[in-house]
């Protein structure tokens, strides 16, 4: 995994860096994030390239996230006006393992023939769009 600080990202992000072909359903072409399929089938999609880059503003992560002081204790009182940097990252990794995908969240819109298996089980209705997988 890649971690990147990147003062131009509003907090931060997960993906992971490569997906694979799954099948062809209906003319569209299906693909699996490359961290699913590697946990999934055993096989490394991108070789010994990292499998996955999170993203972090250095602002937010200096600002906004809050990293527990005895993390294997998890006892300590979130402090107000922060996040805990552990349900922020167990929140990226859920990107970095298969809720990611390439429609536009505004328009409902892909850039082509091919779908991930997320955009496969999400929908729009013209206003929103919805995750019903």
């Amino acid at each position: 995994m890649v971690l990147r600080v990147d003062p131009g990202v509003p907090r931060g992000g997960g993906a992971s860096v490569t997906s694979a072909f799954v099948e062809n359903r209906g003319g569209i072409d299906v693909f699996e994030e490359g961290v699913a399929w590697e946990i999934r089938t055993g096989e490394d999609p991108n070789g010994t390239e990292p499998d996955a880059v999170v993203t972090l503003n250095p602002a937010y992560l200096r600002d906004e996230l809050w990293f527990d002081p005895a993390p294997a204790e998890r006892t300590a009182p979130i402090p107000a006006g922060r996040l805990d940097a552990v349900g922020f990252f167990a929140h990226e990794f859920g990107h970095v393992i298969g809720f990611n995908g390439w429609g536009n969240t505004a328009t409902g819109a892909f850039p082509g023939n091919y779908r991930s298996r997320f955009d496969r089980l999400s929908r729009w209705d013209g206003t929103n769009w919805f995750f019903d997988g």
